[in-house]
């Protein structure tokens, strides 16, 4: 049976039941398109919301650490002011500022040779290079600070020489690293002390 040899009233029914499945699938697609369409727009606007309040979060928390790096500074520079450097004394500063913050990673405090006194009088000193130069990394461990000297191969010159050049607290780039099988994201806040 041809198309054409159908009645008209057949052939309005079959022209109207075409236009009617037509129409359904163009509805169908169109909202389902529109609906992925405001979906994505709402998850992306939710996703820059979080990122906003996760860059708050956080420049809130490098806001304090630095704070804390300056004020460990000031008390540093106050306790090598004098004549007689007490480098004992210096370690129980920074031993009480890394225990004061648990979230932190570690402290390390570097000064220039002999500006802290004459570094050959301090060979073998518990954070002083075998050199004499005072260098030391203080760390938290399952509840107790410890100190580590820090020779000149591990220190991580850029965080010594920039804020030296610039005599300025500095921000360095995040960077990863793999501890106890763990991938960990670090940064470094470092401040300049001045005798």
């Amino acid at each position: 049976m041809k198309f054409s040899n159908l009645s008209i009233q057949l052939k309005l029914v079959i022209g109207a039941g075409l236009l009617f499945a037509f129409s359904m699938c163009a509805i169908v697609f169109g909202g389902t398109t529109l609906m992925y369409g405001t979906a994505g727009s709402e998850a992306e606007a939710r996703a820059r919301a979080l990122l906003g309040q996760y860059s708050q979060l956080v420049s809130g928390q490098m806001g304090g650490i630095i704070s804390m790096a300056r004020g460990v500074a000031a008390s540093v520079e106050g306790s090598i002011a004098g004549p007689e450097v007490d480098r004992d004394q210096i370690g129980r500063v920074m031993s009480a500022a890394i225990a004061s913050w648990p979230s932190l990673v570690g402290m390390t405090l570097v000064f220039e040779p002999n500006s802290v006194g004459s570094d050959a009088a301090f060979i073998g000193h518990q954070y002083s290079e075998p050199s004499g130069r005072f260098a030391s990394a203080f760390t938290v461990q399952d509840g107790k600070v410890s100190a580590v000297v820090m020779e000149e191969a591990s220190r991580n010159k850029f965080a010594y020489d920039l804020p030296m050049q610039l005599g300025r607290a500095v921000v360095l780039p995040p960077f990863t690293f793999q501890a106890d099988g763990v991938s960990v994201t670090m940064t470094t806040a470092a401040v300049p002390v001045q005798k």
